[in-house]
């Protein structure tokens, strides 16, 4: 059996046994990850930035990174392909086989990410708080204990209101909708 992960992300922080950013364990299972990524904190006694174990036979990542500083491997156990995978690394640049170690301003940049920005781009360079690439069908929601990002007040009255928040993927925004009547989201003030 072969599991497959393709478009997804975390922003969490993990404290397991055995922790990854996107899975845990695997054992006996194939893994294929493509266009995906982890921002949360990975601690574990086996611990890797993207996979913690894996014990199959065939394990492929690809157009992947890490943007955690979380130390230890990228993948722990069997990964028998990396391809275009990439992780946030302050003090060094290297790379070994399909894993290239960037440094935060390259992160912001798009040439440092190969195949991810092509004709059939499944990513956007993100602007604003989170600057790294995000997935175009689900955007990286960036929250923190210390942003507070007030967006619009609601006066109860008679009436009720229906809000809605929606990411209009095409146009790379936030849209705000109340009552109808919508309302782009252009910038904001994380002070």
């Amino acid at each position: 059996a072969t599991v497959n992960i393709k478009g997804s992300y975390n922003a969490g922080g993990i404290t397991a046994e055995t922790a990854g950013g996107l899975i845990g364990k695997a054992q006996g299972t194939s893994l294929t990850i493509s266009e995906s990524y982890n921002t949360g904190l990975v601690n574990g006694t086996t611990a890797g930035k993207i996979v913690g174990n894996s014990t199959a036979a065939s394990n492929s990542i690809s157009n992947s990174y890490d943007a955690s500083e979380t130390g230890g491997n990228f993948a722990g156990g069997t990964i028998t392909t990396l391809n275009n995978c990439y992780y946030l690394n302050p003090t060094t640049e290297d790379e070994v086989g399909g894993l290239k170690a960037l440094s935060d301003i390259d992160m912001q940049n798009s040439d440092s990410f190969s195949n991810f920005f092509g004709t059939d781009a499944k990513w956007f360079m993100g602007t604003g708080v989170y600057k790294y690439p995000q997935l175009i069908k689900i955007p990286h929601i960036f929250v923190s204990s210390q942003l507070n990002i007030p967006v619009f007040t609601v006066v109860p009255t008679r009436e009720s209101a229906l809000l809605k928040l929606s990411w209009d993927s095409k146009a790379t925004k936030y849209i705000i909708s109340v009552n109808g009547t919508e309302f782009e989201i252009t910038s904001y003030n994380a002070d």
